[in-house]
């Protein structure tokens, strides 16, 4: 075989030879393309998002253990205190978190309508949560995909029956 193959190109002319050269090189590239390029780029891709997950999940875990570290800090609150209005537990739990509230409505002595504009999914779910930890449930709670890639949420919070 490789005895026909050499045959063949001793037959050849110089600028056939060349030809065939360029040729071959150009299938290496597109050869190279689909089965190297392609596949690693398709890798780091995953990568990426696995890692953008990931960082999600700590936020939430590291939100969810300094929730505990508080609440073992705290006393036990007094039954005669009187408790702060929900909207403003609400506004200064998201305040704390970093979460810039675009609405937040009294709906009634404990129910309040709040709206973020903006905000990673994690972000906004962990600050969900860590109220459910304050005894605020969400009674309705929407949450949109954006285009920048955060999400715009509406709930209507109320406190814990």
């Amino acid at each position: 075989m490789i005895a026909r193959l050499q045959s063949w190109w001793d037959a050849l002319s110089l600028r056939e030879r060349w030809l065939v050269g360029i040729a071959g090189a150009l299938a290496a590239l597109v050869v190279g393309w689909f089965l190297i390029l392609t596949p690693l780029r398709s890798a780091l891709a995953d990568a990426g998002a696995a890692h953008a997950e990931a960082v999600d999940r700590h936020g939430a875990v590291m939100a969810r253990v300094a929730l505990l570290r508080r609440i073992g800090d705290q006393p036990a609150p007094a039954a005669s205190a009187p408790a702060a209005t929900l909207d403003l537990v609400i506004g200064q739990s998201a305040a704390e978190r970093g979460l810039t509230l675009s609405r937040n409505e009294p709906q009634g002595q404990d129910a309040a309508a709040v709206a973020i504009a903006n905000a990673r999914a994690g972000a906004a779910l962990a600050w969900i949560d860590t109220l459910e930890g304050q005894g605020i449930v969400a009674r309705e709670l929407v949450i949109r995909p954006n285009a920048d890639g955060t999400v715009a949420l509406t709930a209507t919070l109320a406190r814990r029956p």
